[in-house]
C-alpha cells in the first residue's frame, strides 16, 4: 500500500466506456526437484497417509516491457524447497533455518524478493482415486479458505500482515513412483461474486517512472511533491480514513503477469478484500512489474513506511501500470460468511481444456540415481504396513565380506543386493569353470574363456553390472588351511600376506559369511572373527542336506557397554537389552555370549579333508535348489540379527520348534521373527529342525587359548597349525582331555577283567553267561570320543541322530562336505 500525493488523480486517464477487468491466469511450474522430494517424503515418512500437505510457492514479477513479453504466462513456481514447511510438521524436527512456510514468510516491503504464497498438495496412493475425487468440492474449500482470511475480524488478521494467503493455491496429484510418472492438477482459487470489479481508468505510465522538476523550494531541502510512502497492508486497517481527500491511498502488489494492460490473477482476490474488508467502492492499484531497486527508508519524512526514490526505480519500473477501478457494494455487513452460495474458479488449463496435467521423470534423471532409487523403493514400501520396524539405512552401511565365491557365494551376494547391502567383498582362488555357470547365478559362459575369470574378481564385475551403486570389490585369495602344508619359502611369505589380507579384511567388515567348500578352510576365519567379534554366518552344502548357523560371540562386559543396536536408537534401549541379554520368553538354552561355533560339536582338530577323496566327492554334487535355499536363510538370518538390539549377542531360538513363532510376533526385539542358532534342513523330507550348541571350552575355532594364541603369534601361529600335526589340540586342551578319558577307559577296562576273572572263579557257568552279557554291554559301549560328545549333546538340550555324529567326527559331514 502507498499513499498519493494529489497530483496523480489529474494525470490518470479515463476509459470512455467502462469495462469489466480481464485478469491473466497464473500458470503452473512444477520443477523436477519439486516431485523428487514429493516421491522421497510419500516413501520414507507419509506411506499410505494421504493428508494434505502444506507447501510454498514463488511468483514475481516479469522485469520486462509489456510489449516484448506478452507471449511469457504468469508463473508460479514450486521446487524442493517447496517441501520445507511440510518436512518441519511431519517429521517434528522444528523450523528448518530460512524455511517460507505458511505464516513464517518474513514481513518486506522489498519488491525485489520472489512472492512467497501458500499452498497445499493433497497426494493420492492411486490414480483411481485421484481421478474419483469431488474436485468441485475442494475447490471451494479452497475458496471459503480465502473468504475466511478475508474477513478475519481484528487489526492482526493474518492475512493483514501476510497478504500471500490471497494468492494460496492447490495441487491434486498421483505419484506412480515406481515408474517416476506424475500427475497432478493445480488450482489457484478466486471466489467469485456477482458485481465484477469494472475498469474506470488506467494510466500505463505512471509519474513517478521521471524525476520531477526540481524547485527552488526542492533543492533547499523540500521534498518531491511525487514521492510515495510505502507501508504494509495492516498500516490501512489502523490508518484515520475520515480525512477523504486529504490523505490518498493507492494499494500495490507484485504483478507476475505479462499481458499489456491486463493485471495478473493475485489481483482478483485482492479486489475482493478491499471491497468485503473495507467496504471500498473504489481503489487505485499499482500493479508492479517491474524489478524495484528497493525502497529506501528516509528517517525524517517520519510514519512507519519507506519512501521510494524515483531515481533509483525509474528505469526498473517499465512495465508496470494504474488501474482505477469501481468495486461493487456490498450487499451486507462484512461477514465471514460469504454472502449467499460461494463459487470459486481457478483451475488450471492443460492444452485449451480443464484436464490433469502427466510428466514422466525417468528420462530425464541420472540412471544410476534412478537405480539406487529402484532398488530402495521395495524395501521402503515394506515399512507401510508390513515391517515399520525395518531399518533401511542400517543394510544399506553393514559391509560384508564373502569367503567363497561359488554356488553360495553367489547366491548371497544376490540376496544381500535386495536387502540394499551396499558394500559386499568377494575372496576366492578359483576360477569360472564351464560348469559353473548354471548354477552359480553371477557368472556367464564367457567368463569361462581362457581358463577361466577368477571367481571373485568376476563376481564382483557382474554384481556391479547388475546395480552400479554396489560398491563390490573381489580378492584372489588362498586361505591357509589345518592339515596343508606350507613348505618352501615362497609358500610361507604367500600365506603370512594372505593371513594379514584376510584379518584386515575381516575387521573392516560388519558381516562374515563362511560359504567355502572344505571344513579346514573355515578355521581361520573362525578364529579372526571370534577374534573381532564379528557377526559370522556359516553355510554349508551336502547331497540333500543344508546347515545354516550363526556363531556366537565372545563374552561381553557388563551391558552398558553394549553397542545399540541398528533399530534400538541412540540410548540403545538398555530395559530391552538386559531382557533380550536374559533370554526371557526364549526357549533356547544359550545366550549370544554362550553359543557354539561351527568347529565346537567336534573332539578332533580340522585336518585335510581332501585326501582320498573320489571324482564325485571332489566336486560339489548336491540337489540344485539347495543352495538358494540355504544362502536365502543365510541372509535372513543376518538381516534378521541387525534388527536385533543385541546382534550376534541376542539368545538363540531352537530346540522343540513346535509353536515357536507364534511366541515372538509381538516381541519388538525380533521384528522379523526368531534367531535360531542352526538351521538344518533335510530336503529328501523337506523339513527343517532348529538346534542349539553350547561354546565348547576346548574348541578349536572359538576358545580363548586360540585367540589369545593367536593375538600373540599372528602368521606365525597359522603356520605351525598348517605345519604340524596336534598344535590346536595340544593347546586347546583337547589332547589332555583325550588322555585323561583313556585313563578312564583304562581303568574301567582293568576293573572289568578283575570282575570277570573273580566270576569266573566262583560263579561257574551262571557267571560265564554273566561275564558274556557284560563284554557284549561292552562292546556297544560307545568310544571314549562318542561319551564326551554324547554328554555335551544331551546338556544342550539337542537331539541329533548317531549317524550324523558319525559322519562329522569322521570329517565327512554332510552338511559341511561341499566342494565348489
Amino acid at each position: 500500500m502507498a499513499t498519493k500525493p494529489s497530483s496523480l488523480r489529474e494525470q490518470e486517464h479515463h476509459n470512455p466506456e467502462d469495462s469489466v477487468v480481464m485478469f491473466q491466469p497464473l500458470s503452473s511450474c512444477a520443477q523436477a526437484s519439486f516431485w523428487q522430494e514429493m516421491a522421497k517424503l510419500k516413501v520414507d515418512v507419509l506411506g499410505l497417509d494421504q493428508k494434505p500437505l502444506a507447501i510454498t510457492g514463488t511468483y514475481t514479477a516479469t522485469g520486462q516491457n509489456s510489449s516484448a513479453s506478452a507471449s511469457i504466462p504468469a508463473r508460479l513456481s514450486v521446487g524442493g524447497e517447496s517441501w520445507l514447511a511440510s518436512k518441519a510438521e511431519i517429521i517434528a524436527a522444528g523450523p528448518s533455518p530460512g524455511m517460507k512456510g505458511q505464516g513464517e514468510r518474513p514481513r518486506t516491503c522489498n519488491l525485489t524478493k520472489d512472492c512467497w504464497v501458500p499452498g497445499v498438495v493433497h497426494n493420492f496412493n492411486t490414480d483411481e482415486a485421484f481421478r474419483a475425487f469431488d474436485k468441485r468440492a475442494w475447490m471451494d474449500r479452497l475458496g471459503l479458505q480465502v473468504w475466511r482470511d478475508i474477513m478475519e475480524p481484528g487489526r492482526d488478521a493474518a492475512v493483514l500482515r501476510d497478504p500471500g494467503r490471497l494468492a494460496r493455491f492447490g495441487t491434486l496429484c498421483f505419484a506412480d513412483i515406481k515408474r517416476n510418472v506424475f500427475i497432478y492438477w493445480f488450482a489457484f482459487p478466486a471466489v467469485v461474486r456477482d458485481g465484477r470489479p469494472v475498469l474506470s481508468s488506467l494510466l500505463p505510465h505512471p509519474p513517478f517512472h521521471d524525476p520531477p522538476p526540481q524547485t527552488a523550494d526542492d533543492r533547499g531541502g523540500g521534498s518531491s511533491s511525487l514521492s510515495l510512502e510505502v507501508c504494509p497492508l495492516d498500516a490501512y486497517e489502523k490508518m484515520d480514513r475520515s480525512h477523504g481527500e486529504q490523505q490518498q491511498v493507492m494499494f500495490g502488489y507484485v504483478d507476475p503477469g505479462s499481458v499489456p494492460d491486463a493485471p495478473g490473477w493475485p489481483l482478483r482476490n485482492f479486489l475482493l478484500l478491499l471491497a468485503n474488508r473495507w467496504g471500498l467502492c473504489e481503489a487505485t492499484v499499482v500493479c508492479y512489474r517491474g524489478r524495484v531497486t528497493g525502497p529506501t527508508h528516509d528517517p525524517k519524512a517520519g510514519g512507519n513506511g519507506s519512501h521510494l526514490n524515483p531515481l533509483g526505480g525509474a528505469q526498473a519500473m517499465r512495465g508496470s501500470f494504474v488501474l482505477h477501478v469501481s468495486l461493487a457494494p456490498l450487499a451486507s455487513s462484512p461477514s465471514s460468511s460469504p454472502p449467499g452460495a460461494l463459487t470459486t474458479t481457478g483451475w488450471e488449463m492443460h492444452k485449451g481444456k480443464y484436464m490433469p496435467r502427466r510428466v514422466d521423470l525417468s528420462a530425464t534423471m541420472d540412471p544410476i540415481r534412478l537405480a539406487e532409487q529402484s532398488v530402495d523403493l521395495n524395501l521402503k514400501l515394506m515399512r507401510w504396513r508390513l515391517l515399520p520396524a525395518l531399518d533401511i539405512a542400517a543394510l544399506a552401511r553393514t559391509k560384508c565380506l564373502l569367503l567363497g565365491a561359488g554356488t553360495l557365494g553367489c547366491s548371497v551376494a544376490r540376496g544381500l543386493l535386495g536387502w540394499g547391502v551396499r558394500t559386499i567383498t568377494l575372496v576366492d582362488n578359483g576360477r569360472v569353470a564351464l560348469s559353473n555357470p548354471v548354477r552359480q547365478s553371477l557368472f556367464e559362459y564367457t567368463d569361462c574363456a581362457d581358463g577361466g575369470k577368477p571367481k571373485a574378481l568376476a563376481a564382483a564385475t557382474a554384481l556391479r553390472r547388475i546395480f552400479p551403486g554396489v560398491v563390490a570389490e573381489g580378492h584372489v585369495m588362498t586361505i591357509p588351511m589345518p592339515g596343508h602344508p606350507v613348505s618352501s619359502p615362497a609358500e610361507e611369505a604367500s600365506a603370512r600376506r594372505e593371513v594379514e589380507l584376510l584379518d584386515k579384511l575381516v575387521a573392516e567388515h560388519d558381516v562374515i559369511f563362511l560359504l567355502t567348500d572344505t571344513r579346514e578352510s573355515r578355521w581361520l576365519p573362525t578364529v579372526l572373527g571370534a577374534m573381532h567379534d564379528k557377526i559370522l554366518v556359516n553355510a554349508a552344502l551336502g547331497f540333500d542336506t543344508f546347515m545354516v548357523m550363526r556363531h556366537g560371540a565372545q563374552p561381553t562386559p557388563p551391558l552398558t557397554s553394549v553397542a545399540p543396536s541398528c533399530s534400538g536408537g541412540e540410548d540403545g534401549g538398555t530395559a530391552r537389552e538386559s531382557k533380550a541379554r536374559t533370554g526371557k520368553g526364549s526357549p533356547g538354552p544359550a545366550d549370544g555370549d554362550g553359543i557354539g561355533c561351527y568347529f565346537c560339536n567336534d573332539v578332533v582338530a580340522p585336518d585335510d579333508s581332501t585326501k582320498d577323496r573320489t571324482l564325485d566327492q571332489q566336486c560339489t554334487v548336491t540337489r540344485p535348489g539347495l543352495a538358494p535355499v540355504a544362502s536365502a536363510l543365510a541372509v535372513e538370518l543376518m538381516v534378521a540379527l541387525l534388527h536385533h538390539p543385541l546382534r550376534h549377542r541376542a539368545p538363540a531360538d531352537g530346540g522343540e520348534a513346535s509353536g515357536l513363532g507364534h511366541r515372538f510376533l509381538d516381541d519388538p526385539d525380533r521384528p522379523l521373527g526368531i534367531l535360531p542358532q542352526q538351521i538344518r534342513g533335510y530336503l529328501a523330507h523337506f523339513t527343517t529342525i532348529l538346534p542349539v550348541t553350547r561354546a565348547f571350552q576346548h574348541c578349536t575355532g572359538c576358545a580363548p587359548a586360540v585367540i589369545e594364541a593367536y593375538k600373540r603369534e599372528g602368521a606365525g601361529l597359522v603356520l605351525r597349525v598348517c605345519n604340524e600335526q596336534g598344535v590346536l589340540e595340544e593347546m586347546t586342551g583337547l589332547a589332555q582331555m583325550r588322555r585323561e578319558t583313556d585313563a578312564l577307559e583304562l581303568s574301567w577296562s582293568e576293573d572289568e577283567d578283575e570282575e570277570e576273572e573273580e566270576e569266573l572263579e566262583g560263579g561257574g557257568k551262571e557267571k560265564e553267561v554273566e561275564m558274556g552279557e557284560k563284554e557284549q554291554k561292552g562292546r556297544e559301549k560307545p568310544t571314549q570320543e562318542w561319551n564326551v560328545k554324547e554328554e555335551e549333546k544331551k546338556s544342550d538340550g539337542v537331539d541329533l541322530a548317531l549317524e550324523d555324529l558319525a559322519i562329522e567326527h569322521a570329517g565327512i559331514r554332510r552338511t559341511g562336505g561341499n566342494c565348489e
